[in-house]
Parts: C-alpha cells; sequence; structure tokens
C-alpha cells in the first residue's frame, strides 16, 4: 500500500524502507504479532483514498482501523474537514468542489460504520462490561515507559497515596489537552492526511502512561508519506524504542531513570530540530512568494 501511495504522488518507493524494513516493524509485526499492523494497514489505505478524493472509502477505512485501537477516532475530524474543502488537499488530482453536503455524508458514514464494528461490544451486555471494565483498568493502573507521564508523577511516588492518585489523574488530563492541541494545530495550519496521522497518533504517546514499542508503528507507518513534516522525531523514537524492551527484565515492570533518559532525551530534541525546521521552511517559503506576491499587485 505504500509503494501504491508513493507512486500516486510521483515519490521515490524507496522511501517505504522507512518503514517496510524498520526492525521495529518486524520485530513487533512478524515478530510478536501484534494486530497493531492491521490497523496501520487501514490507516495506510484511508491516506491513500484520501489522496484520491474517496472520503467514504477512507472513513471505512478508518473506522475498520478504529475497531483495532480507538484512538484512531482522533484523525475522523481531519476526514470530515477535508472533505468539506477537497480542493485544499495536495493531491495529484484536479482539486474539487467544496461541498459541505459530502462533509456531511462521510461524518454519517463515519458514525454508521462505527456503530456497525463496535455493535458486539455495544449491543450484547457482558461484552460491553467486560471491554468498558478491561479499558478502565488499563487506563487507570497500567503504567510502563512513560515520559511526561513519569515526570509528572515520580516526585509523589514517596508521599501519600491521594497526592499520588491526583498526580497521576492531573497527568492523564494533561494528555487529553495535548491531544486536543495537535489536532487543533493539525486542522490551523491544514496540514495533509498523513501528516495529521503523523502527529496525532505520536504526540499523545509523550504523555501516555503506557507507550509499548509496538505503539509506535501507528505513526511510523505514516513517516513515508509525510509532505510537510519531516519525521526525524518518530524515527528517533522507533529507533531508541529498543531500550524499552529493558522493561522485560525489571521486576516492578519500571523502566530505571537511565535507560529512560537514554530514550527520551534524544526523542525531545529531535521533536525541537522538527519542529524549527518546519517553521524555518515555512518561513522560507512566504518569502519566496512575496516577489510573486508584489510583482501581482495592481499599481498605484
Amino acid at each position: 500500500v505504500l509503494l501504491l501511495v508513493l507512486h500516486f504522488m510521483r515519490r521515490s518507493p524507496w522511501y517505504a524502507v522507512l518503514f517496510a524494513w524498520h526492525p521495529l516493524t518486524i520485530i513487533e509485526s512478524a515478530g510478536q504479532g501484534h494486530i497493531d499492523i492491521v490497523g496501520v494497514l487501514l490507516v495506510a489505505i484511508a491516506a491513500f483514498a484520501m489522496l484520491r478524493h474517496r472520503f467514504l472509502f477512507a472513513a471505512i477505512a478508518l473506522t475498520l482501523a478504529a475497531g483495532v485501537k480507538p484512538h484512531v477516532v482522533m484523525l475522523a475530524p481531519v476526514l470530515i474537514l477535508a472533505a468539506a474543502k477537497p480542493a485544499d488537499l495536495p493531491s495529484p488530482l484536479p482539486p474539487s468542489r467544496s461541498t459541505r453536503r459530502g462533509s456531511v455524508v462521510v461524518a454519517i458514514v463515519f458514525l454508521a460504520a462505527l456503530f456497525a464494528v463496535y455493535s458486539p461490544l455495544l449491543l450484547n451486555k457482558a461484552n460491553f462490561t467486560g471491554w468498558r471494565e478491561s479499558a478502565a483498568v488499563y487506563s487507570m493502573t497500567w503504567e510502563a515507559n512513560g515520559s511526561i507521564y513519569e515526570l509528572l508523577t515520580v516526585s509523589f511516588r514517596d508521599g501519600d497515596g491521594k497526592s499520588l492518585e491526583a498526580a497521576k489523574l492531573y497527568a492523564r488530563l494533561l494528555g487529553g489537552v495535548g491531544a486536543f492541541m495537535t489536532l487543533y494545530l493539525c486542522i490551523r495550519n491544514r496540514l495533509p492526511f498523513a501528516d495529521c496521522a503523523y502527529w496525532l497518533l505520536m504526540i499523545p504517546l509523550l504523555f501516555a502512561p503506557v507507550v509499548y514499542p509496538w505503539y509506535l508503528l501507528w505513526s511510523l507507518a505514516m513517516v513515508p508519506l509525510l509532505q510537510r513534516s519531516r519525521g526525524w522525531t518518530m524515527l528517533v523514537w522507533a529507533a531508541t524504542s529498543g531500550l524499552s524492551y529493558q522493561l522485560l527484565r525489571e521486576p516492578a515492570w519500571r523502566l530505571p531513570a537511565g535507560w529512560a533518559l537514554a530514550e527520551y532525551v534524544p526523542v525531545y530534541l529531535a521533536l525541537v530540530f522538527e519542529l524549527w525546521s518546519m517553521r524555518v521552511g515555512r518561513s522560507r517559503k512566504d518569502r519566496s512568494d512575496e516577489p510573486l506576491a508584489t510583482s501581482l499587485a495592481p499599481s498605484q
């Protein structure tokens, strides 16, 4: 699918190597058999459908991906807004007309398909109860390989339990704020779908209490398809995430501070560099457009 998308974008097929031959991809799909790889495939299909202006097909692909991991729902607003203004999409196809009706139809199809995917849970009391309890246990008690979450909670671990629980709650709420702000900035800057998926599937992990290596596959798969982002942060993180396998040797399932610093310091340095390079690139593009704008301006 990546090769097909790259061919459609008229880019070198060798960009696909960044994901297809990455050790993390091989270990966590062929080696471990995590089902995330199925969701990654569906998001890649949705990205191709978006380039082809097939918004309904993209909505169904995203819904199926949300059946693998619910966090993919964050990409739905990007899809729906793109359907309203397809002319803004960076695609080899001729620009399509803007239509609000199309975005409403896409939203309805997405919600209907999402209900169909989750109907085994929603329509069966026993399934729903088990899923809800599992989700509650996972979201409130599982902790492993976090970064910002660990920084916010580590100082409370030796105190009373109430302070620690409050810190954990605020850290999780901050993760929600971070995800919302990422979505807002992606939409405000009109990033392409693959770029939006790259950021929306990566930034929340920086706030998450649980970050296993296979969680990175979702964002890593978007790196070959990026148009306005650089991909440095995820490429660095996918490399340093190998240090998190030390968790398998830790009886408390907590990464030692030295290992965590070795994993995350390069990631945040790469993040700062990537954001800075995007800003510089945008400024250069704006300056390069100034002479053209001046020449087109009416003379006084």
